[in-house]
């Protein structure tokens, strides 16, 4: 490692940590489901999820570089503010009839927005292609499923 990394990572925990004592919250939840392999169950899942929340439904695979890439987009975009979402990731390798049941599989990772159990209009495949076209999407998404903003929004 060169020295301005060696900085960069000191900086970052001497600078980060204080905040992690105050009880800082992480605001995307990432889970894995671990359920078992039958659509209508894990739209069951899907459903309870995204009943109080903003569920994002990843369908990615362990071997996937872009699936990899997508969840440290994501990671970033967590920490912006009035961002509150749940992402619920599917290995399409481990729940084969799930993935082909929910999704004409042409690419991973594939992405899905649920709110009150319903899918909304939103949905792409691969990484983010404009992080801050997405952080505004997700920001409004939070406002909606939390009252701050009446509606969907629409990207």
């Amino acid at each position: 490692m060169d020295r301005r990394t060696i900085l960069k990572a000191f900086l970052a925990s001497v600078l980060l940590a204080p905040l992690a004592a105050f009880g800082t919250e992480t605001s995307v939840a990432r889970q894995e489901y671990s359920g078992p392999d039958d659509p209508d169950t894990f739209q069951k899942t899907l459903a309870e999820q995204s009943s109080a929340a903003v569920v994002m439904n990843v369908f990615h695979a362990t071997w996937c570089g872009p699936c990899k890439s997508l969840f440290a987009q994501m990671d970033d975009i967590r920490r912006q503010p009035g961002i509150k979402i749940q992402l619920l990731g599917v290995d399409i390798d481990k729940y084969p009839k799930i993935s082909k049941a929910m999704l004409p599989m042409v690419a991973t990772p594939q992405s899905f927005f649920y709110i009150y159990g319903q899918p909304q209009a939103y949905k792409f495949a691969g990484t983010i292609r404009n992080v801050p076209e997405m952080t505004r999407y997700l920001r409004e998404l939070t406002r909606a499923v939390h009252g701050d903003q009446p509606g969907v929004p629409r990207l």
